[in-house]
């Protein structure tokens, strides 16, 4: 292998590293207080609170809407007749339901252009 294919190789692996970057609960909780000017155990709370009302509103099968972030939908999947893998023979499914997770129009912009694209969104001709 040259060593021009080595330094790409390294680039490549460095660029999927870095779309890697995992945030938890915590950092959530940390970034809210500093940005909102709460104590991290003010966050915290409200940060709990959220997650109760967002696990309230799934286990009663609704919608959350959160513009600009995501919406969670519940589809019903009505009794059919499916294949049992097990028996290999068709079997009557039970009501069962599914659930999709979709981000919203901003946060696919910004994946796509990035943060400063989405922040001016002023032309060339316009500037």
């Amino acid at each position: 292998m040259t060593e021009s294919l080595a330094q790409e190789e390294n680039l490549e692996k460095q660029e999927v590293q870095e779309v890697q970057e995992e945030y938890g609960r915590d950092f959530l909780i940390h970034e809210i207080a500093l940005r909102a000017g709460f104590t991290v155990g003010d966050a915290r709370v409200m940060f709990n609170a959220f997650e109760g009302i967002i696990k309230d509103i799934v286990a009663e099968k609704s919608t959350v809407l959160i513009g600009g972030l995501f919406s969670i939908k519940i589809h019903k999947i009505l009794p059919h007749e499916g294949w049992d893998l097990n028996s290999k023979q068709k079997k009557m499914r039970d009501v069962g339901y599914r659930m999709t997770i979709k981000p919203s129009i901003t946060l696919k912009r910004l994946l796509k252009f990035g943060k400063n694209e989405i922040e001016n969104p002023l032309k060339e001709e316009e500037k």
